[in-house]
Order: structure tokens, then C-alpha cells, then sequence
């Protein structure tokens, strides 16, 4: 790891004078500098919304990071919607990485920005921007992660026309191929004709990529004409598709690509602190500054100057825990695994369902109770030491100077 430079100034001691001041060579005092060393002197920034309509998004995202950095690391909050967040990152010499946007609204604004700098920058928006590594796992993943939960049949893919919901549904037909009877655009003003196509396609499943209230509506409509097949709303976790689906829309099932809450001493730090249960916005911010962490931490960096492009190539190689446990980035950038959450209506309410993950080109249901005990033993286990999951924690390394 990198130490500080000290100069070592030489004096010319004659004999019961008394020394000239000391005389430092100018090009070692140029080295100097004068920064403060050790975590006191970096940060992590967080660029999210902290005033508007997402404020609370990101105010729990800046809670999540706050979670994540150790001691003496400062959390430097950059409010997106004041301006482009990317010079003010890059004008704060603090700053070693980057927690970016919460939502997609932001990352579309913002994030292309942060591809052509040298900090290390770390998404936790359900968005994909090409060259900037995130924590959500994106359509395709998150379909093939939702597949997890469908049952045998044929299946009818749905959206609703706009840009997001056909990217979704292109994905989602290349994932369910043969299974697949096609891809069936529908206009949300024509709700009951809509209902009525669908239902005489026949399907066993309709896989719904749309907005959420679009997919309540069709759900209903659907119902009231005695449509029985059922229903996986993909991404569809929010108080919107329940509130448009009313009765009819209990027993459904939607997704959300936010990640879980598998380690429980990060579910305990958040409600000592916060006197509530994590939000999925806090625990994937906390999971993109665990990554930046560690890549800061581990870091070689040969030069000050070089600090920020080291922490950035770092970061594809790191592997840390998180709060849905072990994570590393993929080549594309992408954290894996990548987690999915599903959740049924019952009672008018959304309930937790199952989890599922995506490993390479395996998709798989978890035990989050079985996932959560392995974990703990893993971490119970001695400092290098193994357990049937694998390699414990090693001992806790102190942070570099730079």
C-alpha cells in the first residue's frame, strides 16, 4: 500500500554556530502533499435525489451507504437534482467511488457521464447504462430470475407498449422460448377488449412486463370475464398493481429485482440505527458501497495521481459480502449473483413469496432461512479457516493511506 512521503531535511551543524535553517530539496517538496491520508481524507459519494418527489428514495440510499463505510470514510451526499452530479464528484479530491441514482429517471440523465471519468462508479438503479457497473440485475437477468417462479404451461407474454415494457418482453420471450405463445401489445384505454383478446389465447400463464397500474387493470378486466390463468407480473412490485387490481387480483404473483436481505447482521446494524426494517433502496446502495469499499481498500495504488483509475480497475476484481451475501462483478458488470423477489397478493397486500438467483446459467430458488444459517456459520467459523460453504471471513485488514 502506498505511505506517505516524508523529507528529511539535512543540516549543516558548524561548530558553536548556530544551524541555518533547514534547505529542502524542491523537487522532494513537491512531492509532499498535503492531503490528509487514511480514510479521513476519502469518501464515498452518493449521487441520488434529495429533494423532489424521490427525496426519500435517496435519503434511504444515503442511509444504506452510511451503513456500509467503515470508520473515518466520509459520505459525501451529492444532490442529483440540482445539476449533473459528475463534475461534483470529480471536483472533490475526497472522493474514491461512486454510489449512482436510485432511479431510472436518473441513471438515464446522469450515468452515462461517469463511464468517461477515472472514479469507480457503482449503480443501485434499476437501469442499464453501458460501462458502468450496477447492483440490479437488468431485463434479462431479472427474467430469467422470475422464470424461477412459473409453473408448467403455456405462456403469454403482455406488455403495454412503452420502450422499457418492450425490452422486457423481448427478453422475457427469448428466456421462455418454446414455452412462449408470443408477445401481445395491448392498449391500456381498450381495457376490456384487451382482456378479451388475451383470454381467448388460452394461456396457462400471462407474463405481464408493463406498469403496474396497467397490469392491476388487466388483471381485473380479465377476471371479470372469467379468465383463470395466472398471473406473474415481472418487476410489478408496487402498491400500484394492487391498488388497480382490487379483489380480482389476489393470488397473483410479482417480482422486484432489489436484492434481499440474507446477512442478518445487516438487518440488525439497520434497525439498532433506523428503528425499522431495511428498505430494498437501502440494501442495494449498502451492497454498491460494499463493493467500492473494497476496492478501495485493496487497491494498489503506485501514485496519489492514480488513486481513483486504481480503485476503478480494483472494482472488477473484488469479491465481498454483502446483505444478500457473497457478490462479485460479472464481466458485463453486472453484481452476481443476481437476486430476484417474489411476492403474492393476499389480503390486499403484497407477502413475500420466494427468492431466486441467477449464477452463470443457473437459475434457483433459495431458502432465505436456510441461506441465512449458512451464512452465519461461515462467519462463526475461525479467521481462515473453512466451512462445507466455503472460505471464512479472513482477519480484518486496516485501510491503505492513499
Amino acid at each position: 500500500m502506498f505511505a506517505s512521503l516524508s523529507l528529511v531535511s539535512l543540516a549543516l551543524l558548524g561548530c558553536g554556530e548556530e544551524p541555518p535553517p533547514p534547505q529542502i530539496d524542491p523537487a522532494l517538496a513537491a512531492l509532499e502533499d498535503p492531503a490528509p491520508t487514511g480514510p479521513e481524507g476519502r469518501a464515498i459519494a452518493v449521487s441520488v435525489p434529495l429533494t423532489g418527489p424521490s427525496a426519500a428514495l435517496g435519503q434511504l440510499a444515503l442511509d444504506g451507504v452510511r451503513l456500509a463505510v467503515p470508520p473515518g470514510l466520509q459520505v459525501v451526499a451529492i444532490d442529483e437534482q440540482q445539476g449533473d452530479p459528475v463534475p461534483q464528484a470529480l471536483a472533490d479530491e475526497r472522493v474514491v467511488g461512486v454510489v449512482a441514482h436510485v432511479t431510472e429517471v436518473g441513471a438515464e440523465r446522469w450515468a452515462g457521464g461517469w463511464a468517461a471519468t477515472d472514479l469507480a462508479v457503482v449503480m443501485a438503479a434499476p437501469a442499464t447504462v453501458p460501462d458502468v457497473p450496477r447492483v440490479l440485475a437488468g431485463a434479462d437477468r431479472h427474467v430469467r430470475c422470475a422464470s424461477a417462479f412459473l409453473g408448467r404451461g403455456r405462456t403469454l407474454i403482455v406488455h403495454d407498449g412503452t420502450a422499457e415494457s418492450t425490452n422486457v418482453s423481448n427478453a422475457a420471450e427469448r428466456v421462455l422460448g418454446g414455452r412462449s405463445q408470443g408477445i401481445r401489445v395491448i392498449d391500456p384505454r381498450l381495457m376490456a377488449n384487451e382482456a378479451s383478446r388475451v383470454r381467448a389465447a388460452g394461456p396457462d400463464w400471462i407474463v405481464y412486463t408493463g406498469s403496474p397500474a396497467s397490469g392491476g387493470n388487466l388483471l381485473r378486466a380479465l377476471r371479470q370475464l372469467g379468465g383463470d390463468a395466472q398471473f406473474l407480473g415481472v418487476g410489478l412490485y408496487d402498491p400500484r398493481f394492487v391498488a388497480a387490481a382490487g379483489e380480482p387480483g389476489e393470488g397473483a404473483l410479482v417480482t422486484s429485482q432489489d436484492r434481499p436481505a440474507v446477512d442478518e447482521q445487516v438487518v440488525q446494524r439497520w434497525r439498532s440505527e433506523h428503528r425499522t426494517e431495511p428498505a430494498t433502496v437501502a440494501l442495494n446502495a449498502y451492497d454498491a458501497a460494499r463493493l467500492l469499499v473494497e476496492a478501495w481498500a485493496t487497491a494498489e495504488v503506485p501514485d496519489r495521481a492514480q488513486l481513483r483509475s486504481a480503485v476503478k480497475a480494483r472494482l472488477r476484481q473484488v469479491e465481498v459480502s454483502g446483505a444478500a451475501g457473497a457478490m462479485k462483478l460479472d464481466d458485463e458488470g453486472v453484481v452476481e449473483p443476481a437476486w430476484c423477489t417474489a411476492f403474492r397478493v393476499r389480503g390486499g397486500a403484497l407477502a413475500l413469496d420466494g427468492v431466486a438467483r441467477v449464477i452463470g446459467h443457473k437459475v434457483e430458488t433459495v431458502d432465505l432461512a436456510a441461506e441465512r444459517a449458512a451464512l452465519q456459520a461461515l462467519r462463526a467459523a475461525p479467521p481462515g479457516t473453512t466451512t462445507a460453504e466455503g472460505q471464512a471471513d479472513p482477519p480484518p485488514q486496516a485501510p491503505p493511506s492513499p
